[in-house]
């Protein structure tokens, strides 16, 4: 049985264009059929990326498409949906009614309203025009509509989410969508150049937003679970571990899944402060610098069980009724927070085993 409270976070940046694959996808499966926001001056291309998203979820564009004038008048049927908004942070009026946690548009200066780029908690303020970036969270419409139900003495609407897919120029969201529908990124920047770290003021650097090994099996090997996407890591995350490790990590990576049975909660839409049931990847420089953070992660828990095999080292620490369990397969850490006692099979089978 594992803890389902464990620390864990993070991931990174891939792309490539958009494209219609036959299979579906793990995210857009796992949203009801949600109205799709586009502002009312919506570009082409942003129009374009709403048609795709909804193919891809296997929606009708006809019903599902709506602008951000006509969400803002109904709340209620906003509330009772899940939500998936498209376009410009300054552009759709939906972002600016409910403004993101994570990031903000920044300003050339104080007295002019042109957007000089995006910044993100954790990650700096990019500059480049056509940065784009992709954040699920929960409905605020639903949270709304749920407060004035406590007050009425109403029944409070079913759990909702909303999936923002912005940018800082259309191009942005067209590149955050493409990300998304191919690359599988549930939150994160999407950026359009090699070399985004180089842009300045950044807080994480080229190595940190590099991809994962492009050989690993992140679909869900057990029947119960699926696979439904990654988080980019930001500056808190690799912070945290080095405090906790005594170095910097090279990469981190969060692969998100949930399990089938579990109904809806108002507190499990994979946002990027949600950490059940996942894997966090670390990589280290080297095997031994890996083995040694693995056990200075563990070390509060006292006694770590240790065991050898050809994937790699496998650590197991007991707290209580739980069990936490750690592989070490070359330079990377793996930790799994999975509430049944499979958690092995996750670490074995996401490096290929």
């Amino acid at each position: 049985m594992k803890s389902t409270n464990t620390c864990i976070a993070f991931l990174i940046f891939v792309s490539c264009g958009i494209q219609s694959h036959a299979r579906s996808h793990p995210f857009l499966n796992w949203i009801s059929e949600p109205y799709i926001v586009i502002s009312t001056h919506a570009s082409p291309v942003e129009r374009d990326t709403a048609e795709e998203i909804a193919k891809r979820g296997g929606w009708d564009s006809g019903s599902v498409i709506v602008t951000d004038a006509w969400i803002l008048r109904h709340t209620y049927e906003a509330a009772a949906r899940d939500l998936v908004v498209i376009g410009t942070e300054t552009g759709n009026s939906v972002f600016q009614s409910h403004p993101s946690t994570w990031t903000r548009s920044v300003t050339h200066s104080s007295e002019s309203d042109t957007p000089a780029g995006l910044f993100v908690f954790g990650i700096g303020t990019i500059s480049d025009p056509h940065t784009g970036f992709i954040e699920p969270g929960r409905n605020p419409f639903t949270v709304l509509a749920a407060d004035i139900a406590s007050h009425e003495g109403t029944s409070p609407p079913s759990p909702r989410w909303m999936l923002r897919i912005c940018g800082v120029s259309p191009r942005g969201v067209r590149r955050a969508a493409e990300v998304l529908l191919t690359d599988f990124m549930l939150s994160g920047v999407v950026f359009s150049g090699d070399d985004p770290a180089g842009r300045k003021p950044f807080i994480l650097n080229s190595n940190e937003l590099s991809g994962f090994p492009k050989n690993w099996q992140i679909q869900s090997p057990v029947q119960e679970y699926s696979f439904i996407g990654w988080h980019q890591s930001d500056a808190l995350l690799f912070s945290g571990l080095e405090a906790r490790i005594g170095s910097r990590p090279r990469g981190a990576w969060r692969f998100a899944y949930r399990k089938k049975s579990e109904p809806r909660s108002a507190y499990d839409s994979p946002h990027r402060s949600n950490s059940v049931s996942e894997i966090l990847a670390i990589e280290m420089t080297d095997p031994a610098e890996a083995l040694r953070g693995a056990k200075a992660l563990f070390a509060e828990y006292g006694v770590v069980h240790e065991k050898r095999t050809e994937k790699g080292v496998f650590l197991k620490v007991f707290e209580g009724d739980f069990s936490h369990t750690a592989l070490i397969h070359e330079s990377f850490i793996l930790l799994e927070n999975f509430a049944e006692a499979n958690g092995d099979i996750f670490l074995t089978s996401l490096v290929g085993g």
